[in-house]
């Protein structure tokens, strides 16, 4: 499965899971270096009222945060 282009609107409903590719994989957050394991992603709504995919990640103190996608790399952590 390829992953989603998440710079363009989704046709999706916000709130809606959608697939990637590396859903249960190790990802960083490249602002602030966080890792952790990708356990979904689903179609947000900024401030702004554009939408975006946002990440859900678990970290290694099993706390989730929530990044774009856009903001994520695979790594091995």
């Amino acid at each position: 499965m390829a992953a989603r282009y998440t710079l363009t609107p989704s046709p999706e409903r916000v709130g809606t899971s959608v697939p990637h590719a590396w859903l249960g994989r190790d990802v960083q957050d490249l602002l602030d270096g966080r890792c952790g394991t990708l356990m979904d992603v689903c179609v947000e709504e900024n401030q702004y009222g554009l939408r975006y995919d946002a990440a859900y990640i678990r970290g290694a103190d099993a706390r989730e945060f929530v990044i774009p996608v856009t903001q994520m790399r695979l790594v091995s952590c």
